[in-house]
């Protein structure tokens, strides 16, 4: 019976008649709050209701039509989570993120990064009652399971695709959204999740906010953004990549400090970690300030390896890890101190090479190398500031 009503609505909805559409719409939003309780079946269609709402071409008519469809969805991600099926939560993820990447109203984008999260919290409690049920009743309900793990993947790759959006504000919000999520709920993924979030999340996303800036122009800024006031230090697209690379990077950084016990275990977690120093190079050496002194300051943390998650036991085995990180220390440190190639990024760097020396391993051989990496460009900067120094008569 509610499809036979839901039918009609839909291929109105289709209609390219944005009043049509409104009127559509508010129907829905009407029927969710008068009966959304009694609704069984029809939850799938509804999300896909809402869905083709949100692909919306971009002009002024639309946008009533996105905000009308939006308000359902809120509807749908406050009041009745707790009523949707399992099989349905897959498609609600997927229109938060289509909802999330619409570029006719700012605001509905930010909102839903933070409806994202909620849906998080929701599939964490969701999975914590079914383990409890397992317990109680020592029954199998592995399909359910199953499905709230594939649930984390879903919802971490669609955030995944929102951290490339054009829009600063948004995919900022979806980058601290993103490792938010991880970082609060990883001890309950399984070592098959932590693979794919690492291979399939977290590197992309690095890779992504690495040519990020390359890819930006004053074309494509004019076409996705809407305008907003924003501070000077932040008005170039270069600056605004550099404050996303701040985040993902010092966010994976993290997940690496918070999470070094379980992700070690996992199968070919050397390359994920020659990888992640790989990244650490890449942002130290060809990034602003900024960028650079966050980099490092994010590699000190994952290198203060946790101590009673890792046991006695496992320290003289992170001794290859800390190897492999003294190896990418060393070259950040060379190309900082390459005064003959770039002397005034150099003489700048003296600061970030005070910042990286915090780094140095504490055996007398590293700290001889250590000195012999600094000692140049803190010469060279003596005797820049030297000579530029007026000479008394």
């Amino acid at each position: 019976m509610q499809l036979k009503f839901l039918r009609p609505l839909k291929n109105l909805v289709l209609k390219p008649l944005p009043e049509i559409q409104e009127k559509q719409l508010d129907t829905l939003y009407q029927l969710l709050q008068n009966s959304g309780q009694s609704f069984t079946l029809t939850w799938e269609y509804i999300l896909e209701i809402l869905e083709i709402a949100s692909k919306q071409e971009i002009n002024d008519q639309n946008n009533t039509v996105i905000k009308a469809a939006f308000q359902s969805l809120q509807l749908v991600c406050t009041d009745f989570m707790s009523v949707l099926p399992l099989s349905c939560l897959h498609r609600c993820i997927q229109t938060l993120g289509q909802f999330a990447m619409q570029k006719d109203d700012l605001n509905i984008s930010l909102t839903t990064i933070s409806m994202i999260w909620n849906v998080a919290d929701f599939v964490r409690v969701k999975r914590t009652s079914l383990l409890e049920k397992l317990i109680s009743r020592q029954s199998s309900q592995t399909e359910s399971a199953d499905m709230i793990d594939a649930l984390w993947l879903a919802l971490l790759a669609e955030v995944g695709k929102i951290t490339a959006d054009g829009r600063p504000e948004v995919r900022n919000g979806a980058v601290q959204s993103l490792f938010r999520v991880i970082n609060l709920n990883g001890m309950h993924f399984k070592p098959t999740t932590w693979h794919a979030c690492l291979w399939k999340i977290i590197f992309p996303l690095l890779e992504n906010v690495k040519v990020g800036s390359a890819k930006s122009n004053d074309q494509g800024a004019k076409k996705d953004h809407i305008p907003i006031v924003v501070h000077h230090s932040r008005n170039t697209a270069e600056k605004q990549w550099d404050e996303t690379r701040v985040l993902a990077f010092s966010g994976a950084a993290k997940v690496f400090h918070e999470y070094f016990a379980t992700l070690m275990v996992l199968d070919g977690f050397k390359a994920s970690w020659l990888l992640l120093l790989e990244f650490f190079e890449e942002f130290a050496l060809n990034c602003g300030q900024e960028v650079v002194v966050a980099s490092i300051e994010s590699l000190k943390e994952v290198l203060e390896f946790p101590k009673k998650s890792l046991g006695e036991e496992k320290l003289e085995e992170i001794m290859e890890y800390w190897q492999d990180a003294w190896v990418v220390w060393e070259k950040v440190g060379l190309g900082a101190s390459n005064v003959s190639k770039t002397p005034d990024l150099s003489l700048a760097s003296v600061p970030l090479l005070i910042l990286l020396s915090c780094l140095c391993p504490r055996s007398p051989g590293s700290i001889r190398r250590c000195f012999s990496i600094f000692s140049r460009p803190l010469s060279v900067s003596t005797r820049s500031s030297s000579s530029s120094s007026p000479r008394k008569t």
